[in-house]
C-alpha cells in the first residue's frame, strides 16, 4: 500500500491565502449588491467598509457623517465593517421613530449590539432596554420625576443660568480672535444643565472649555473654587463627555475592529475608563445624597433631586 507524499510549501500557503481573500471579497460585496432597500452612500471597502474614509480624509466621525450628508442628501447608509447603519436627517422620519407613545411601532431602536452590552448600556434605562416591562416601569419612574413643579422650575432656572454664564464667557473672548465651536460649546452646556439638575452638583464644564480659549475666561467662575474642587469636577464633565460620545464609538465600530486596530483600541480604552470614573463618581454622589435624606428632619420637604 502506498501513501501519497503530500508537501504544504510556501507557495501553497499563498494561494491557499489569497484564494479565501477571494472568497471573502466576493461574499463581501455580494451581501452589498443584494442588500435590501439600498441608500447612497461611497462605495465600501471590502471588510473594513468606511472606517477608513474618516482617517483618510483626517476628520471625526461626525465631521466625516455631514460631508457625507451634504454630498448624498438627507438619508445614507454608512458601513463599518461588515455591519449597515442607516442615517437619517429628515424630520418627519426622526418624529416617528422617536416617538414616545408605548404604541409606537419603534420602541425597540436598536438592535442588539455588542458594543452597547461592552460598554454595558444595553438592557438598561429607556434608551437602550428592549425588555418591555423593565422599560414601561423606567419610563413611569422617569416621566414622574421630571413633571414636578419643583423639576420643572429648576431646569428652567439651571438652563438660564447656564446660557447666562456662558454669555459672560463669551463676552470675555472678545478682541482675542478666539475661535469658538459651536458644538462643543452645546455639549458642555448640556453637561452642565444636566449634572445641576440631576445630582445638584456643578461641573463646570463650559468654564473649563472657556478656559482653553482665553486666559480671562478661566478667572471668571472657576476661581470660586479651591483647587481640588476644581479638579474633581472637571473630571467628571469630561469623564461624562467622553462616555457619552463612547455610546456612538461603541455602538458603530464592530468589536475586532475595535482591538486590533491601535488607535481604536486606545479610544476603547480611553472611554472604558472614562465609564468606570463617572460610574464611581456618581456612586459617590449618590451615597453623599442618602445621608443628606437620613439626616432630613421629617418634617422638612425634601428637593426635588
Amino acid at each position: 500500500m502506498k501513501f501519497l507524499r503530500f508537501s504544504f510549501e510556501l507557495y501553497d500557503l499563498f494561494v491557499l491565502c489569497s484564494a479565501l481573500l477571494v472568497a471573502g471579497i466576493i461574499n463581501y460585496y455580494y451581501k452589498y449588491y443584494t442588500r435590501k432597500n439600498p441608500f447612497p452612500a461611497p462605495f465600501p471597502l471590502p471588510f473594513v467598509g468606511h472606517i477608513l474614509d474618516q482617517f483618510i480624509a483626517g476628520k471625526n466621525f461626525y465631521e466625516q457623517c455631514y460631508i457625507t450628508h451634504s454630498k448624498y442628501g438627507p438619508i445614507f447608509e454608512q458601513w463599518n465593517g461588515t455591519k449597515r447603519i442607516i442615517f437619517t436627517a429628515k424630520p418627519e422620519y426622526l418624529d416617528r421613530l422617536l416617538s414616545s407613545s408605548t404604541k409606537s411601532k419603534y420602541l425597540a431602536r436598536v438592535i442588539e449590539p455588542e458594543g452597547l452590552k461592552d460598554l454595558g448600556m444595553y438592557g438598561t434605562g429607556l434608551l437602550f432596554n428592549h425588555d418591555l416591562a423593565n422599560w414601561r416601569i423606567n419610563r413611569q419612574f422617569f416621566i414622574q420625576a421630571i413633571q414636578t413643579i419643583d423639576f420643572l422650575r429648576e431646569a428652567v432656572d439651571c438652563t438660564q443660568a447656564a446660557f447666562n454664564e456662558m454669555n459672560e464667557y463669551r463676552e470675555s473672548t472678545l478682541g482675542n480672535d478666539a475661535i469658538i465651536d459651536f458644538s462643543k460649546l452645546s455639549r458642555t452646556i448640556t453637561t452642565d444643565v444636566i449634572f445641576q439638575i440631576i445630582t445638584g452638583k456643578k461641573v463646570w464644564a463650559t468654564a473649563s472649555h472657556f478656559s482653553t480659549i482665553s486666559s480671562r475666561s478661566k478667572s471668571i467662575k472657576l476661581q470660586e473654587l479651591n483647587e481640588e474642587n476644581i479638579k474633581k469636577t472637571l473630571k467628571i464633565s469630561r469623564a461624562f463627555e467622553t462616555f457619552l460620545g463612547g455610546v456612538i464609538f461603541f455602538a458603530v465600530f464592530p468589536k475586532w475592529i475595535r482591538k486590533y486596530f491601535p488607535n481604536l483600541r486606545a479610544t476603547q480604552n480611553n472611554i472604558l475608563q472614562a465609564r468606570d470614573d463617572l460610574f464611581k463618581d456618581l456612586k459617590d454622589i449618590i451615597q453623599e445624597r442618602r445621608k443628606e435624606i437620613e439626616n432630613t428632619p421629617k418634617d422638612e420637604k425634601l428637593k426635588y433631586n
